[in-house]
């Protein structure tokens, strides 16, 4: 059952400590705050079956211990307006918040997934003005009606009016789901030069762990291969795999698994995406020598009659998992073998260009990636038409973390109004309109194929055309008032 009703009084605690301490200790009390907020999100990350335990557990910790500090650095700055006695106090909140958020989604050390949008992912309605503001909007809102239940309730214990709060608490709730609501029943269907596509989405339920054992490592192809002709009953237009699908390095023909799938979509006319690790040779004309060539974590598109001429690479890698972040302070860590990857970041924002029985364009995210809505808007300005996320997490068992990195799906799909395609290895897979409505849903660690049609939207949202109009704003806002706040006496 989704929850996310709760973060409406989430906050609240955070709020009645600031206002009996009159801004004192409010970074600790944000801290705190932080402490149990990022914990409850991420704790899954201890779980990770890719390293050894207690290193899963201490990056877990220290994940927490560090995203912390982003409520600590809110929690600070509501207390300094409140010790400074800035009118409106409280009302600040929402603006504050986001300019946490927008800071916290610059830099290499980043995690947007404790974005407080996620929570609302669920009400469809809700997120529709995600369109226009982006994710930040929806987290704007939610802090807003956490600042009018405060009221409310601060009002009632005085003995005061209360009801005027109860009243400016419903109306914040429901003009943006009316407005959402409003989308929802006019937008959908009625497309002007609109398109469509019928994907296939393959999701094989393999042991991360076991497929790049040798003694497996055939019958993970297998088993690609009898799923995907299984997708092939129901004439796709595009078939996609998740993912590191393959385990060798595919464009180089490891194991003669390239030229199988080549003659399979030579065969059938079915264009296949899939994700793959690539490796690029040493460059010796380049400054900075890397003996062993540079890895990637990549797909590719593989189409009839074709050789392997587009390709995507991973933009957003993971820190600590993927890649060592800030090697002169960091790198020790190399000498430790922690089931760590030694990636390289893509540079190129890749827009994928196919004919089929129509002609497409489209983008690729992979894992990550997704929680990044600066990415998916760059595919969608450069031209994709819809977007497919290819993700493998398995690592992460029966925990909350696959739950809400499939939730981040929705809100891309309603920021960019791109439909998405979303091929996890054991989950959860979906097909996803540009509304955010899931057409279809594979459950977590099922195998199993989805097959249906995507309709493509040509009309870009004011986010994908404008950006964070909306959260550069609240920002500016967010800094002046802090000005304010220095040369007020």
């Amino acid at each position: 059952m989704p929850f996310g009703f709760l973060a409406y009084i989430g906050l609240i605690p955070l709020y009645y400590a600031l206002s009996q301490t009159n801004g004192m200790h409010s970074f600790r009390l944000g801290y705190l705050t932080g402490l149990v907020y990022t914990g409850g999100m991420i704790f899954w990350i201890g779980m990770n079956s890719g390293t050894y335990r207690w290193a899963a557990i201490l990056s877990a910790v220290m994940a927490v211990a560090f995203m912390a500090l982003n409520v600590a650095l809110f929690g600070w700055a509501l207390g300094y307006l409140i010790k400074k006695d800035v009118p409106g106090k409280f009302w600040w909140a929402p603006v504050l918040w986001v300019t946490v958020e927008f800071f916290r989604s610059f830099g290499t050390l980043i995690m947007p997934w404790v974005n407080l949008s996620l929570s609302q992912t669920h009400y469809l309605p809700a997120i529709q003005v995600a369109g226009i503001t982006g994710m930040y909007g929806v987290s704007f809102w939610v802090v807003l009606l956490s600042v009018i239940i405060f009221q409310y309730l601060s009002a009632k214990d005085a003995g005061t009016i209360a009801w005027r709060w109860a009243v400016i608490a419903g109306l914040v709730y429901i003009i943006p789901l009316l407005y959402g609501t409003i989308i929802l029943r006019v937008l959908p269907g009625h497309n002007q030069g609109a398109k469509s596509m019928k994907v296939a989405v393959i999701q094989p339920n393999v042991d991360p762990n076991q497929k790049w054992d040798k003694n497996f490592r055939q019958r993970n192809f297998d088993l690609l291969l009898s799923l995907t002709k299984r997708g092939l009953q129901q004439n796709p237009d595009i078939i996609v795999w998740p993912e590191s699908a393959t385990p060798s390095y595919l464009r180089f023909n490891r194991y003669g698994y390239l030229t199988v799938i080549r003659n399979l979509v030579d065969s059938t006319g079915v264009p296949i995406l899939t994700g793959t690790p690539d490796w690029e040779p040493p460059d010796k004309n380049s400054a900075k020598k890397t003996p062993k060539g540079k890895y990637y974590n990549g797909a590719v598109l593989i189409e009839p009659g074709k050789q392997v001429t587009q390709r995507y690479r991973k933009i957003k890698l993971v820190p600590f998992a993927e890649y060592v972040p800030y090697e002169w302070i960091f790198g020790f860590f190399n000498e430790w073998e922690l089931g760590q990857g030694y990636f390289t970041p893509g540079k190129e924002y890749t827009v994928f260009e196919y004919e089929n029985t129509i002609d497409m364009e489209m983008s690729v995210a992979i894992c990550y990636d997704s929680s990044f809505p600066k990415l998916i808007r760059k595919f969608r300005t450069r031209g994709a038409e819809w977007l497919a996320i290819i993700t493998n997490d398995a690592w992460f068992g029966i925990s909350s973390g696959p739950f809400q990195h499939a939730e981040w799906a929705k809100m891309r799909a309603v920021e960019t109004r791109m439909p998405i395609a979303r091929s996890a290895n054991t989950g959860i897979s979906m097909l996803i309109d540009g509304w955010g409505r899931v057409q279809k849903r594979l459950p977590l660690n099922k195998q199993g194929v989805l097959v249906d049609t995507l309709e493509i939207d040509l009309r870009p949202t004011f986010y994908a055309r404008f950006g964070n109009v909306f959260s550069i704003i609240a920002t500016l806002l967010g800094l002046g008032v802090l000005v304010w706040g220095v040369i007020r006496k």
